[in-house]
């Protein structure tokens, strides 16, 4: 739990030092100690739980003028909507008679601007469509540990293209993929995106391989994690839409970088085949094979990695001549299939 004021005023330097001297349990003095003392008489606090109040309580001032918040507020409408110039004013338009509304006459008695005046705002008809495509994967039981998992663990750090796992149906891609993923969490940033869905991926309404639904669900998921700007949807501008793409990864690293020297992220992306028939089939653009695409032309992102999936005979429709780090999953040995049956099969 944390404490944050933010006000539009400069705030008094020695009550932000006063606070963090507080935290610091550091001997205070003049106009410090003064601001202590008010801090301490007003939340009615004492030795260890005031200490750890100070250290939970971050003060914010914006020494900016309305011109510069202004401009701030532009930039951060056209950054989120990653679309034409005309959508973005639209939403920076209505944005600010939204605040106006609420600050003037016509906000009597309801000027809290809530999160759905927001959304309302900035076209966004449901919350559900920062996140449109939710994955579907099959309850399996207890999973069995591939014997080609550490191995492919090994080779995480090492490659410079995508890693591609392919193998044929019904081997164990998707649980492969999810014990991978699963495995890396604790020491890299994991995103995992099910472009099956459970076989929703056919149903217009859902419509996973488009970049204006994956690409966002993708960059939406990191922000949702606070390692990144979230992105509008409702956007069919494809190439604007992979450049911020791209922009977000990087944004992630670098948060990341903040905190952790070595942590990666990896983007692991299930059942690219069943994008790129179904894009093909509606004669559209299937999200998965132009980040491969882009990767490839573009150039990598420095600590990002990405492994997707397919089946062993679609590697072409899917990956087209994009080159890749091959990585294919055997069928079970006898001894994990022995595991397996043991799991399932009494006696």
């Amino acid at each position: 739990l944390e404490f944050e004021l933010i006000t539009n005023r400069p705030i008094y330097p020695a009550f932000e030092q006063a606070i963090a001297g507080i935290a610091d349990r550091k001997p205070l003095s003049g106009k410090i100690k003064k601001q202590a003392d008010q801090f301490k008489a007003a939340c009615g606090l004492n030795g260890k739980p005031l200490v750890e109040f100070a250290g939970k309580c971050l003060i914010t001032g914006l020494a900016g003028n309305l011109t510069d918040t202004k401009r701030d507020l532009s930039r951060t409408i056209v950054d989120w909507s990653a679309t034409s110039d005309a959508v973005a004013r639209a939403r920076l338009g209505a944005m600010r008679q939204m605040v106006r509304d609420k600050a003037g006459y016509a906000g009597t008695n309801r000027n809290v601007i809530r999160h759905t005046d927001v959304l309302a705002t900035l076209d966004v008809p449901d919350v559900d469509e920062l996140l449109p495509c939710p994955a579907s994967l099959p309850k399996t039981g207890d999973v069995v540990e591939r014997e080609q998992l550490s191995e492919a663990i090994a080779l995480i750090p090492k490659f410079d293209k995508p890693l591609l796992v392919h193998a044929a149906g019904g081997v164990g891609k998707t649980v492969f993929m999810d014990s991978l993923a699963k495995a890396l969490s604790a020491k890299h940033e994991v995103v995992f995106f099910d472009c099956f869905g459970g076989g929703a991926y056919r149903a217009p309404e859902d419509s996973r391989h488009l970049p204006k639904r994956g690409l966002v669900h993708i960059v939406n998921t990191i922000a949702c994690h606070g390692r990144c700007d979230p992105l509008l949807p409702d956007n069919d501008y494809v190439e604007s839409l992979v450049r911020a793409f791209r922009r977000r990864l990087s944004q992630c690293v670098k948060t990341l970088s903040t905190a952790y020297a070595d942590r990666q992220l990896i983007l692991f992306i299930d059942a690219i085949d069943n994008a790129a028939m179904h894009a093909h089939d509606r004669n559209e653009d299937s999200f998965p094979t132009l980040l491969l695409e882009s990767f490839h032309h573009s150039g990598p992102i420095p600590g990002v990695r990405l492994i997707v999936s397919c089946r062993t005979e679609h590697k072409i429709i899917s990956a087209k001549d994009v080159p890749f780090r091959d990585f294919k999953l055997k069928p079970f040995s006898l001894s994990e299939t022995e595991t397996c049956l043991r799991d399932r099969l009494p006696n």
